[in-house]
């Protein structure tokens, strides 16, 4: 698992989202699980949001990209507030809601 030791996963939330150990890693089906550590979250949103490849995805794509390669809970909730909190994509953003 990155960013935290196995210990501090309970056994409750292992099972509740499907988690399993694998070595020392702790996995959610191919994803590698990311806990405790919001710097390391914060940098694997930027490596799929951020990079000139991505071309700043929305949170759906950005999302989508992650979750193919790591999961934590609330992932959804700290890829909306990297995006809101993205100059590029608050710059170049459709206002849907003229008035």
């Amino acid at each position: 698992m990155a960013g935290q030791s196995e210990q501090a996963i309970s056994r409750p939330v292992t099972e509740a989202h499907g988690l399993t150990h694998k070595d020392d890693t702790i996995w959610k089906d191919q994803a590698l699980v990311v806990m405790g550590d919001n710097d390391l979250r914060r940098g694997v949103i930027s490596l799929f949001h951020d990079s000139t490849t991505s071309e700043h995805p929305g949170i759906t794509k950005t999302t989508q990209l992650i979750t193919q390669y790591y999961w934590w809970p609330g992932l959804k909730h700290h890829v909306t507030k990297y995006i809101k909190g993205c100059a590029t994509c608050q710059m170049t953003k459709t206002n849907m809601n003229p008035n």
